[in-house]
């Protein structure tokens, strides 16, 4: 019986089904309010064998092909009930974490462009999370005007509760020191996205 773990070719199956997929999944038409709620779907994490397993990846796509391509997935994982809450990125140029060992060099090597992905699933640019990276450098900027050399640094600046006004929205640090944001509320309704509140400039609080 051969192991899916034992292959000439590392994650060569993934190359041959994007190479079948990719038209298919283009063709694939797009959710209208007359098709209804789509389903939930729980994601347990995988495995890099898992690009090695020609049968899951064909029949995880069927199973997405039996449907409408939605306008919008809303993502909610368990890791967000910790504090305090931690990103990631959509940018192309962000390097990914790979919490796993002894594989083959070609798995640690898989990088794949989700600003593409994203482009190409939903026919839109994906929501920039990546901002929130900078945010950091412009709070430096700021901070970094006032701030003469050899002086000590202004610590008291970042604790203004009005907040820093971010790239998308403001943000501050709580007396704990951990990170409070303001974003905009976006409501998934049928036909897309609506935006119901828009980030504000500063904490009013």
């Amino acid at each position: 019986m051969s192991s899916i773990f034992d292959t000439t070719v590392p994650a060569g199956a993934f190359d041959a089904f994007e190479l079948e997929a990719a038209p298919a999944s283009a063709a694939q038409p797009l959710w209208t309010p007359d098709d209804g709620p789509l389903p939930s779907l729980y994601i347990s994490h995988g495995a890099p064998p898992l690009l090695d397993d020609t049968e899951w990846m064909q029949r995880l796509f069927a199973w997405a092909q039996s449907m409408p391509k939605p306008k919008a997935v809303l993502i909610v994982s368990a890791h967000w009930e910790s504090a305090p809450l931690m990103l990631s990125a959509t940018g192309a140029a962000t390097p990914l974490v790979y919490d796993f060992g002894g594989f083959d060099r070609r798995y640690y090597e898989q990088r794949p462009d989700l600003i593409a992905a994203g482009r190409a699933l939903f026919g839109a640019q994906p929501y920039r999370l990546a901002t929130l990276g900078y945010d950091s450098v412009l709070l430096t900027l700021r901070v970094a005007r006032d701030w003469r050399p050899g002086a000590p640094f202004p610590l008291a600046r970042l604790g203004d509760r009005g907040g820093f006004l971010g790239l998308d929205g403001p943000f501050r640090f709580s007396d704990n020191g951990t990170v409070e944001r303001a974003f905009e509320v976006n409501e998934v309704r049928p036909g897309g996205v609506t935006v119901v509140s828009p980030a504000p400039a500063r904490f009013q609080d």
